[in-house]
């Protein structure tokens, strides 16, 4: 039987904020092993303003609007038409919406982003920051999906 999407809007807008609380897990993990500064709350937050406690409550705020956001289209799209249970849809949802985005946005935010462009971010477009990006996301995806669920009867 396949549920009304709007019944499960709460669990997909949980699942993104759990995703993007994941995602801050992982980063905090890999900056202490890596100590590169490539960092999510900075990138969205220093885009706006780069005083402090401002850029941290905005990069907080984003993110987690962000996440929550990408739950709902997670749920409207790839719950139901990627394979696997709901976990590993979640991961594989996250994984192409990295792709999708480093391609198209990157090269923009190492040219305007005003926090690389004043040495205060590095630029993403370096060896080290991708394989973070896909362990980041792959805590974000794997959490959406299993906090999300069943959406839509898949399955």
């Amino acid at each position: 039987m396949v549920s009304h999407p709007r019944g499960h809007l709460g669990r997909a807008l949980v699942g993104g904020a759990g995703g993007a609380l994941a995602y801050l897990a992982a980063q905090t993990l890999d900056l202490a092993l890596l100590g590169n500064g490539s960092n999510d709350l900075k990138l969205l937050g220093m885009a706006v303003t780069r005083r402090a406690p401002f850029w941290q409550l905005l990069g907080l705020a984003a993110h987690f609007s962000f996440g929550a956001l990408l739950g709902v289209v997670y749920a409207a799209t790839g719950a139901r038409w990627l394979p696997g249970p709901p976990w590993q849809r979640g991961l594989l949802f996250a994984q192409l919406e990295n792709a999708l985005l480093g391609v198209l946005l990157l090269p923009l935010i190492d040219r305007f982003h005003p926090a690389i462009r004043a040495g205060l971010l590095p630029p993403y477009l370096r060896p080290l920051p991708l394989p973070q990006q896909i362990f980041r996301h792959a805590a974000y995806g794997a959490t959406l999906g299993f906090i999300a669920g069943d959406w839509g009867g898949n399955r």
